[in-house]
């Protein structure tokens, strides 16, 4: 009686062993899908963004492990122009900002926020460059709010609204500006440019 007993206890315990093996089975397969889902959009995003951002250009991410993801990390591939496949420790500065900005805003594409903060993002790039970035944000900012911290002209040009701080004579001053209304004032009369100018 007593083996029979202990007998039907190791049984059990092998049924349920096998079921927690079994469920573990289908987490790690679980989630190995939501990884490589991920993976993928976000790489796809990746590639088009960089596209835009270096004409002739290309990027990609590449698992370091592909036969088991959660065992190794991920490269970051680029090819800014005509230029050989590099990971990002063997670019200049304003290819590596580039490169980065493109994943960021694939990530960003993937699972949009309602907004964003943007701190000096295009100070090592080109005006060309700058002017790129400036462009693929404004037309993602139809769907998040970016607010840009920046010194260059040419992101500003592009923006909607201008916060900007001086201090002069150790008085401090906001300028609020509405770019859209600053350019509808001049378009009812463009004599006002001149004259405003003037002033």
């Amino acid at each position: 009686v007593r083996f029979t007993e202990l007998d039907n206890k190791n049984e059990l315990i092998i049924k349920e062993k096998e079921k927690i093996l079994q469920f573990i089975a289908e987490l790690e397969s679980q989630k190995l899908k939501v990884l490589m889902d991920c993976y993928n959009a976000i790489n796809t995003n990746f590639k088009d963004i960089f596209s835009k951002l270096s004409p002739d250009g290309e990027a990609k991410l590449e698992l370091e492990n592909k036969d088991d993801p959660f065992a190794g990390g991920l490269d970051i591939m680029a090819r800014p122009g005509q230029k050989k496949w590099c990971l990002t420790q063997a670019m200049s500065g304003g290819e590596k900002t580039l490169t980065i900005i493109a994943l960021v805003l694939a990530i960003q594409m993937y699972k949009p926020s309602p907004y964003y903060v943007l701190d000096e993002i295009d100070a090592a790039l080109d005006d060309v460059n700058a002017s790129l970035v400036a462009d693929l944000i404004k037309d993602l900012s139809e769907k998040s709010q970016f607010i840009i911290i920046t010194h260059r002209d040419v992101t500003m040009t592009r923006v909607d609204h201008i916060l900007g701080v001086t201090n002069r004579a150790g008085v401090t001053a906001v300028l609020n500006l509405n770019i859209n209304k600053v350019l509808e004032y001049f378009s009812e009369d463009p004599e006002r440019a001149v004259s405003d100018g003037a002033e």
